[in-house]
Formats: structure tokens, C-alpha cells, sequence
């Protein structure tokens, strides 16, 4: 429970936003880091 937020407050809204973004890309970025180091040509030949 929040005080002096309203029920439909859009500032509310825009910042929850904003924070779900922000942790789903810090989500992400760990295994998209390890994706660019591995040498697709190298990855091909070991299939």
C-alpha cells in the first residue's frame, strides 16, 4: 500500500514500466554477453 498514490496514477504506471524494462535487458545481458564470445564458425563445426 502506497500513500498519496491514486488507483490509476500514470506516473505509477510509467515508472513500474520502466523498472520491468530495466530488469528484463539486466536479465539478459549476462547470457547475450556469453553468446558473442563463442565464434559461430567454431560453434557450427562442433555441432
Amino acid at each position: 500500500m502506497l500513500f498519496h498514490v491514486q488507483a490509476h496514477d500514470p506516473r505509477v504506471f510509467v515508472f513500474l514500466a520502466g523498472l520491468v524494462l530495466l530488469l528484463s535487458l539486466l536479465a539478459v545481458s549476462i547470457p547475450v554477453r556469453r553468446a558473442i564470445r563463442v565464434d559461430p564458425v567454431e560453434a557450427l563445426r562442433h555441432e
